[in-house]
């Protein structure tokens, strides 16, 4: 009687989970693609230029604040890689959420060996059907490819802190997936400033450990995560150094500006509301 119940109970879970995912898909497939939102279009055209071109991505999207364009070809290969696949106009709309749907199952995954007692279908309605990853995060543009990083990312980060790991992952691909999902970030948005601060704080306790196998074995990882994704980085600078054909210099892409800790509380508030 219970092997039956849980052949059911899976195949239930089975079930939710393709269910959800063509219902996320048609959402996407279905929104407001040409007129709406200008980036969309630009997202969609950096890799249709570079599939129809054969030429190399050299940057991805444009900023308007800083006048210039994230440096790295990831975010053109993201997109163009359906068309090699499949040589119809949805090809990138369906390698994205492939590329999402898989990371979320990840993630679900992740959540479900920290968490056993949890339901399942609670997890998983909790991680695919949150309103602002169905309505945002389903279309191409640039945030919704940065999700696949931000998971590896921060479950390596949950993995590495010792008050907050609970061993589901051995510390070195935790280490490996703190480089893979900066670089990955990194071509994509400038939210990656926003890791660094995690990083050092990973290496502060690696150090503080004293063990030196684990800091050079870990320390590699990390290297190792960092030129996978980075090794797309590299073609712009070799090509262009630090500017882009514009002349606009790559670390112009995000500025710090120092007045804003005059206002700190006040930013804080208007994060803490957004969350």
């Amino acid at each position: 009687m219970n092997n039956i119940k849980s052949k059911f109970s899976e195949r239930g879970v089975i079930l939710l989970i393709i269910g959800i995912i063509i219902f996320r898909f048609l959402y996407g497939l279905t929104n407001e693609f040409w007129f709406k939102d200008e980036d969309v279009i630009q997202i969609y055209l950096i890799g249709l230029k570079s599939f129809t071109t054969g030429s190399y991505p050299y940057f991805g999207a444009d900023l308007v604040y800083t006048h210039s364009q994230i440096p790295g070809a990831l975010q053109g290969y993201l997109v163009s890689l359906g068309w090699y696949l499949w040589e119809i106009p949805e090809a990138p709309m369906i390698v994205l959420n492939v590329i999402l749907d898989l990371s979320l199952l990840f993630l679900v995954w992740y959540i479900s060996k920290r968490l056993p007692q949890l339901p399942l279908w609670i997890i998983i309605c909790s991680v695919f059907l949150v309103p602002w990853s169905i309505c945002y995060f389903t279309r191409v543009i640039n945030p919704s490819y940065v999700i696949p990083g931000a998971i590896v990312f921060f479950i390596g980060i949950f993995e590495i802190y010792p008050f907050l790991r609970a061993g589901v992952l051995s510390r070195r691909l935790a280490y490996f997936f703190l480089g893979f999902g900066l670089f990955w970030i990194f071509q994509l948005h400038m939210s990656w400033v926003l890791l660094c601060p995690y990083i050092l704080i990973a290496f502060y306790y690696l150090i503080r450990s004293n063990k030196p196998k684990e800091i050079i074995g870990n320390s590699l990882s990390f290297l190792v995560g960092c030129m996978i994704t980075g090794s797309l980085l590299l073609p712009t600078l070799m090509q262009y150094g630090l500017g882009n054909p514009n002349g606009t210099s790559v670390a112009s892409v995000v500025t710090f500006h120092i007045e804003h800790l005059g206002i700190i509380l006040k930013l804080l508030a208007s994060f803490l509301a957004y969350g």
